[in-house]
């Protein structure tokens, strides 16, 4: 039996089995991506719900979670660049340092997420 990432979450249009996507013939991304929406499912769970915290890149702990949302939504924007912003925009929340460059990808550009404390 072969092993597939759950669809918890991910089921809103931006899963790679979704119709939208399933149309481009690009195998290897698929793949990919499917392996980070796994990732991207068990950070899901492994957070409190409704989750309204920070997770610093400067924690070592933390950077693991933000490598995989990075990759997933990386690959997304191959996809569906406009699927993609949402979870650029929450890498920036999740760490506003942002020690990745999400601000760069979200759909508000750099300046606008600029947080001011």
């Amino acid at each position: 039996m072969e092993w597939r990432p759950p669809r918890q979450r991910l089921s809103d249009g931006v899963h790679p089995k979704h119709p939208r996507t399933a149309q481009r013939e690009r195998p290897a991304e698929d793949e990919a991506l499917a392996w980070a929406a796994a990732g991207v499912c068990v950070l899901q769970q492994s957070l409190p719900q409704p989750f309204h915290d920070v997770l610093l890149y400067g924690d070592t702990d933390n950077r693991p979670a933000h490598r995989i949302l990075f990759a997933y939504a990386s690959l997304l924007k191959l996809k569906d660049p406009g699927a993609a912003g949402p979870w650029f925009t929450a890498l920036v929340h999740l760490n506003p340092p942002d020690n990745v460059g999400a601000r760069f990808f979200a759909p508000e550009g750099p300046q606008v997420l600029s947080f001011q404390r």
